[in-house]
């Protein structure tokens, strides 16, 4: 039998592997979408899972305030964080109603636009195995990260699918428009995009970022550096074009600044100890890194398991250390994204607390990508697929840890404190800001609570003034009440007292402006 007859043979097995191989990408990509709905399901299911705390209820209270006709650039009560994401959250309660359930629906959608953006990162680098993995790895893990997939903190998610389009953009105008460019991936067809409107849009990308958060700059700075290193005539010959459609994405920043004195560029000036650029960068490494792995228990600094600290230093931090060099030259990008974002995360003010590791949230598709590029460099597809079911079972270890945790601000129901307060025809109230906000978004505003510290929408706290005799909350046992009830009768002023589960409502049995001044100072 001649070459010439065996030609065919061979191309129709070549294609048929070529089919069967994708096919079995497809399934991977199928059964991990399906493990990361399922965990978010099983949050949802899970009461102490799906509590939310009042800076959540706080963006769908702004969402709903949205859908009356008022707009805010930021979120309530600051001058940085952009309404993009409440705007989709208004656009969730428009078509599914006004509810926990739907307030939730927005971040984890925005996270599996983030897990489909890895995917499409990776496969420009990677194998289609690789990059698919890559996709899952960020979508199922780790636990703190799938369960913050779940709350809508008002504009991490946005951010994040953000700074993945920005990086998408950036790979794509360095290898499929760069004229040096050795780019060689047939999985990826070339674009028919005009360069000039990527570049046009890469501008908007980062404008709208920035309005959004100062975090796009995790994904910025690797994003210019490559761009600069592979491109360096051209960025600067395209910055006409980037810089106006900058300012175009970043307009409600824009506005928002003008009136306010620009005041979203001042820094913050906190009295904290421990706080210089090496106590971050300690934090960092001690405790954001290891909450984004899946060693560590948000809110709480502690271990999931005795052995997880040897891991994490003896073997995890190697790992991506080892990882990074062995990556280097397929993916000089995803480098520098990992290497920057220690030195970026120091200059912020707020990068000394670690809680649930929001500060290193930008960092997990970076990681993604690292450990299952690294785990098929070292063992192909037996060790990504050990490595994906390894971080499932740290997912589902860690979020049982975590259901049997208080790991949200004021972690009770309050379903007898809202019928409570209804049987008692009370309807306005004072108490600390974790039930405030809370309070009013679970009644749907018919209960308003101004919150003793820390108002984020001045609205309330004059409904709540004006009102005739407005009630006081606390958790039961809270040592203010004491100081409350000492400085009311010190004042001559009589008070009942209802029980209302985990909450105790005191309502004084009359109004005076003295009285109001006593219930919002002493709590």
């Amino acid at each position: 039998m001649n070459e010439v007859s065996l030609a065919p043979k061979l191309n129709y097995l070549l294609q048929n592997q070529s089919r069967s191989h994708r096919q079995f990408v497809l399934v991977i990509g199928f059964l991990g979408v399906l493990i990361g709905v399922a965990l978010r399901v099983w949050i949802m299911l899970t009461p102490s899972l799906r509590m939310i705390s009042s800076d959540i209820a706080v963006v769908g209270l702004e969402a709903n305030s949205i859908l009356q006709g008022h707009f805010h650039a930021f979120y309530w009560g600051q001058v940085y964080g952009g309404t993009l994401e409440t705007f989709l959250v208004a656009a969730a309660f428009s078509a599914f109603n006004y509810s926990i359930i739907a307030l939730s629906l927005v971040p984890m959608v925005l996270d599996l636009v983030a897990a489909i953006l890895v995917w499409r990162i990776a496969r420009y680098f990677l194998t289609d195995l690789e990059a698919i993995a890559s996709g899952i790895c960020f979508w199922v893990a780790p636990a703190s990260y799938v369960w913050w997939s779940s709350k809508e903190v008002g504009f991490y998610w946005a951010t994040m699918d953000i700074g993945l389009f920005v990086v998408l953009v950036s790979i794509r105008l360095v290898l499929l428009y760069s004229k040096n460019s050795n780019f060689n991936n047939n999985s990826v067809r070339l674009s028919k995009i005009p360069e000039r409107l990527e570049w046009a849009f890469l501008g908007f990308l980062i404008g709208l970022g920035w309005w959004n958060s100062p975090d796009i700059m995790y994904f910025v700075v690797p994003s210019g550096l490559w761009i600069f290193i592979r491109r360096p005539r051209d960025f600067l010959h395209q910055l006409p074009i980037v810089i106006p459609m900058f300012i175009l994405g970043a307009l409600p920043w824009l506005w928002a600044n003008f009136n306010s004195g620009f005041l979203s560029v001042m820094m913050p000036s906190l009295h904290i100890a421990n706080n210089s650029y090496l106590d971050h960068l300690y934090s960092f490494f001690n405790g954001d890194l290891p909450v984004a792995l899946g060693l560590k228990v948000p809110y709480q600094d502690n271990w999931i398991t005795s052995s997880a600290k040897l891991f994490y230093f003896l073997i995890a931090l190697p790992f991506l250390a080892i990882g990074l060099v062995v990556i280097a030259k397929r993916f000089v990008l995803l480098v520098l994204g990992i290497i920057c974002y220690p030195f970026i995360l120091v200059i912020s003010p707020f990068s000394w607390w670690v809680g649930e590791a929001r500060y290193a949230l930008f960092l997990s598709p970076f990681l993604a990508i690292l450990i299952v590029a690294s785990l098929y460099k070292f063992g192909k597809k037996a060790f990504v697929g050990i490595g994906i079911a390894a971080m499932v079972t740290l997912s589902v270890s860690g979020l049982s840890i975590m259901s049997n945790r208080k790991i949200v601000p004021m972690n009770f129901s309050m379903k007898k404190l809202e019928k409570a307060l209804y049987s008692h025809h009370i309807h306005y109230a004072y108490a600390n800001y974790w039930i405030a906000y809370r309070l009013i978004f679970q009644t749907h505003s018919r209960i308003i609570v101004s919150p003793t510290f820390y108002s984020r929408n001045h609205k309330y706290d004059q409904l709540v003034n004006a009102s005739s005799n407005p009630a006081r909350l606390f958790v039961k046992g809270a040592s203010r009440i004491k100081i409350f009830t000492s400085k009311l009768s010190k004042a001559g002023v009589d008070f009942v007292v209802y029980p209302a589960g985990h909450f105790v409502i005191y309502q004084t049995l009359k109004s005076s402006s003295s009285v109001k001044s006593i219930e919002k100072k002493h709590f």
